[in-house]
């Protein structure tokens, strides 16, 4: 079972749980707005492989990319970042993930099968390939994990804008 398959396999119950999982977490409701396309129908919504996205250059006026890298070895970031820094017009950006080093394989996501990885980064190593890709972090900010609420780590949000490019 491939990611995409995992989550598909788990979307139903995953909607129904999260939905409203930002009413415990003052700080990420405060950086994101969380939409699901069942519960959201005016919201237009894509799939797509992070390494290379169906958009055009510099499409998008920003990207909300929250907890997006953790099916992402460290050594693919790069590829992702570079992306990501493709489609963007210069605008601010939102990166959160899970900080740590060791993997979580998960093989049941809210009571539906999975055969999912996830994998936690240091924010260091993230911030170098977010400028390794042209983007300057503006502003970096951890937090401890929301006691009952959440998966217990800490998370990182790393906040970007794009370095002009010269013509």
């Amino acid at each position: 079972m491939d990611i995409r398959s995992s989550y598909d396999s788990a979307a139903n119950a995953y909607a129904e749980h999260l939905f409203d999982e930002l009413d415990q977490k003052p700080l990420d409701r405060h950086l994101m707005i969380r939409c699901a396309a069942r519960l959201c129908p005016e919201v237009e919504f894509q799939t797509g492989d992070m390494k290379s996205l169906d958009l055009l250059d510099g499409s998008l006026a920003g990207i909300v990319a929250f907890y997006s890298i953790v099916h992402f070895e460290g050594s693919e970031l790069n590829a992702v970042f570079r992306e990501c820094r493709r489609v963007l017009h210069p605008a601010a950006r939102l990166l959160a993930f899970h900080i740590g080093d060791d993997p979580v394989h998960v093989d049941d996501l809210l009571g539906s099968p999975v055969n999912l990885d996830f994998r936690f980064h240091r924010p260091g190593d993230v911030m170098k390939r977010v400028r390794s890709a042209d983007l300057m972090v503006t502003e970096s900010v951890e937090r401890e994990p929301y006691e009952g609420v959440e998966y217990p780590s800490r998370r990182s949000y790393l906040f970007a804008t794009a370095i002009s490019r010269s013509s």
